[in-house]
């Protein structure tokens, strides 16, 4: 996943302290989501019994949740945005909140294909693992 400190964005009247303090309760909220997503090379096996398929959607369900969550921390990241200003100085801070959006995408897509794992199709297009 892509996340970088924020600096550089900061409100009228703001400490760097002060600044911190969001961000790194967003990061500690991140780390307790237990994402963990990685590439997996050749998707994901198709399960073999209904017992085993009923884990499998259930599994589904449960990444799909994860994604919402982190896209929920991702979006509060991006309200940073308003306080960005065009004559923003450092560039990378621009990087910053690009790859933010990428994260937010990368989280749509696996939420998107791990909902149809949960209705039962596979076969989607994002093949991605998340560990708790």
């Amino acid at each position: 996943m892509r996340m970088r400190n924020l600096g550089g964005l900061a409100r009228a009247g703001e400490t760097d302290a002060d600044r911190e303090k969001p961000e790194a309760s967003l990061r500690r909220a991140l780390g307790a989501a237990a994402l963990d997503i990685g590439h997996k090379q050749g998707g994901l096996p198709e399960p073999a019994t209904s017992e085993d398929q009923l884990a499998w959607r259930a599994g589904g369900l449960a990444d799909a949740r994860k994604m919402r969550d982190a896209i929920i921390i991702v979006t509060a990241l991006l309200g940073r945005l308003d306080e960005l200003s065009p004559d923003e100085t450092d560039a990378g801070v621009f990087d910053e909140i690009a790859c933010l959006f990428g994260d937010m995408a990368d989280f749509a897509a696996f939420g998107a294909d791990a909902v149809r794992r949960a209705s039962g199709r596979t076969g989607g297009r994002a093949a991605l693992a998340v560990t708790t």
